[in-house]
């Protein structure tokens, strides 16, 4: 029976067990989510490795028996320091780690999850602060439509009519059931108007045209669109909410970040 496996993986998180020992997640490009234990003193070569946003081949041991899988060797070929170096960055790939972590890794097409998460952190690293924090939104819409939990920007999920800002149509973010509604049926849902504010975020122009770019044009094409302010403040709000509806559990790092993000 085989034993020992090779991964192409993305290191997601690391902690210490006690006794010197770690537990270490990391993403790999055949299998998603993989669990492995790292066992070595704090001199030891495999541990300054073996650390968040490393990229590269790992090696890991099995035992069937025992049920213990341990990593045997790391040979990294992508650093990501500039990463580490920066509060923002750091703070943007813990959210996105933690996503692809508490939703096991985007279903099964876990080539394409690897690829969006290796280019999200290559990104990065040689992005300002605000390049980040938009990259950061991209990476979770992309990544949301892995998962196939996206909804449509421009189909109403009540009426299932198609709408554009062509024709000077307004949608609106719909919190309870993360979607997209038209306003006709914002009063369908809310008839007597009570916590309007609550339950839907009107989706602006500039907000709404840079969804569908991210749905329609390449990575290379959305890297420089920008939103003024307020309106960024806007999308933020809708994709953090939906992030955190498709989770199954809690996104820490959500309410660590407040406002850095």
């Amino acid at each position: 029976m085989k034993r020992n496996f090779e991964h192409q993986a993305v290191i997601l998180s690391v902690k210490d067990t006690g006794g010197g020992n770690r537990n270490v997640i990391f993403f790999s490009r055949d299998e998603g989510v993989q669990k492995a234990l790292l066992f070595g003193g704090p001199k030891s070569r495999l541990k300054s490795l073996t650390v968040p946003f490393h990229c590269g081949r790992l090696w890991i041991y099995r035992d069937g028996v025992k049920g213990i899988v341990k990593i045997t060797d790391f040979f990294p070929d992508k650093f990501h320091s500039g990463i580490r170096e920066n509060l923002v960055k750091t703070m943007a790939a813990s959210l996105a780690f933690e996503t692809v972590i508490t939703t096991l890794g985007g279903g099964s097409d876990f080539d394409k999850t690897y690829f969006l998460l290796e280019g999200f952190l290559d990104g990065i690293e040689i992005s300002s602060e605000e390049g980040t924090r938009y990259a950061l939104l991209r990476f979770l819409w992309r990544y949301m439509k892995l998962l196939g939990t996206l909804p449509y920007v421009d189909k109403c999920s009540v009426c299932n009519s198609i709408k554009s800002t062509d024709d000077n149509e307004k949608m609106y973010y719909y919190i309870l059931e993360n979607t997209f509604v038209c306003q006709d049926c914002t009063n369908f849902n809310n008839p007597d108007g009570i916590h309007f504010g609550d339950y839907y975020i009107a989706l602006p122009e500039p907000v709404w045209n840079f969804l569908n770019s991210i749905n329609t044009e390449t990575m290379k094409a959305t890297q420089k669109l920008r939103l003024p302010e307020k309106d960024f403040e806007i999308l933020k709000k809708i994709i953090f909410s939906m992030i955190q509806k498709v989770s199954p559990a809690k996104l820490k790092t959500l309410v660590s970040i407040g406002g850095m993000l």
